[in-house]
């Protein structure tokens, strides 16, 4: 699977991009962190990291973001989301 796509979902478009390894994402300057996270962002707003699951197939992960994105209505952000590094 391609570890970075487009979803577009209720009128917006959301990147969800899979962590880099802890070493590569040192060396390339802001990239998520952790293989085993999908990080989904919003017009470059981090919305949600989701656990990233073992042998998961794409439209298994699409509808697991849906179902996220469903049971977490806008304002993005708040607890859990933290920009700036601290």
């Amino acid at each position: 699977m391609t570890e970075r796509f487009t979803l577009e979902y209720n009128g917006r478009t959301y990147e969800v991009e899979r962590g880099e390894p802890r070493r590569a994402a040192a060396t390339g300057g802001g990239a998520p962190v952790g293989t085993d996270r999908w990080y989904i962002t919003h017009n470059l707003a981090a919305v949600a990291c989701l656990n990233a699951e073992p042998d998961e197939s794409r439209p298994a992960l699409v509808a697991r973001i849906e179902q996220w994105l469903d049971e977490h209505p806008e304002p993005y952000g708040g607890e859990g989301i933290f920009l700036g590094g601290g």
